[in-house]
């Protein structure tokens, strides 16, 4: 298997980019504005980085593991 291939290929469509950008972007602003707080915080900002990363490079690492593609 080629690890070049399956680590930067996008797999993921346009709609599914979409999601994750808004996503990533609700998220953040929650986290800035501090509504979950602790540790809780910090879970909320990860997955917001995790989001918007994954919607801006249009590829998943979960979904490379599993097989799955929603750009087909």
């Amino acid at each position: 298997m080629d690890w070049k291939k399956w680590f930067w290929e996008r797999n993921e469509a346009g709609w599914d980019r979409i999601l994750r950008l808004v996503g990533g972007l609700v998220l953040f602003y929650v986290f800035l504005q501090g509504y979950a707080t602790g540790w809780l915080n910090y879970v909320v900002l990860f997955f917001s980085v995790v989001g918007i990363v994954t919607g801006l490079i249009g590829h998943c690492l979960i979904y490379a593991a599993l097989g799955i593609r929603t750009n087909k």
